[in-house]
C-alpha cells in the first residue's frame, strides 16, 4: 500500500485515541490490516519512474503528518501522539528500506521481508484473491477518503 493511506490511518487513530499507550500500538498494526486489503502499488526502487512516484508519496504523507500534528498545537501532547502514530503506520515498511535501498540484508529482514510479503494483498504479485490493479488503487482511495472525513 502506499504510504500516504497509511500515514492519514495512523492520524485518525491519533485523532480519535489519546491514550498513546494504545493508540501507537494501532497505528502499527493497522499497517498489516491495511496491506490485508487489495491494493496497488509501483514496485520499490531506487531509481527511474517509480523511485519518483515512491518520493512524491513520501513526500505526500510527510506532509498530512506535519500538517495535521500542526493542526492539533504545535508541541502539544496532541501533535506528539499525530506524528508518533504516523511513523507508527509506516514503521513496517520503513524496516524495508535498508534491505532496497542500500542492499543490507540479515536475517531478521529476510524474516520481515518474508511475513511482510506474506501478508501483503498488492494486486500485482497476483494475488489468489485479487488481480485488477484498479481495485487495487480504488481501495487506497476509499481508505483516504474515510480518513479524510474522520478527521473533517
Amino acid at each position: 500500500m502506499w504510504l500516504t493511506p497509511h500515514t492519514l490511518v495512523g492520524i485518525a487513530i491519533a485523532s480519535k485515541i489519546p491514550n498513546p499507550l494504545i493508540a501507537i500500538p494501532l497505528a502499527f498494526l493497522s499497517h498489516f490490516l491495511l496491506d490485508f486489503i487489495p491494493h496497488w502499488t509501483t514496485t520499490i526502487a531506487t531509481r527511474g519512474r517509480d523511485f519518483y512516484i515512491f518520493l512524491l508519496d513520501f513526500g505526500l504523507g510527510l506532509l498530512f503528518g506535519v500538517a495535521f500534528a500542526l493542526r492539533a498545537g504545535t508541541f502539544s501532547p496532541e501533535f506528539w501522539l499525530i506524528i508518533c502514530c504516523a511513523a507508527a503506520a509506516n514503521l513496517p515498511d520503513a524496516v524495508r528500506f535498508p534491505h532496497y535501498f542500500m542492499g543490507y540484508n540479515s536475517k531478521i529482514l529476510d524474516f520481515w521481508e518474508k511475513l511482510h510479503t506474506w501478508v501483503d494483498q498488492d494486486v500485482r504479485h497476483n494475488t489468489p484473491f485479487f488481480g485488477m490493479k484498479g481495485l487495487g488503487v480504488l481501495t487506497q482511495v476509499l481508505i483516504v477518503a474515510l480518513c479524510f472525513w474522520l478527521l473533517g
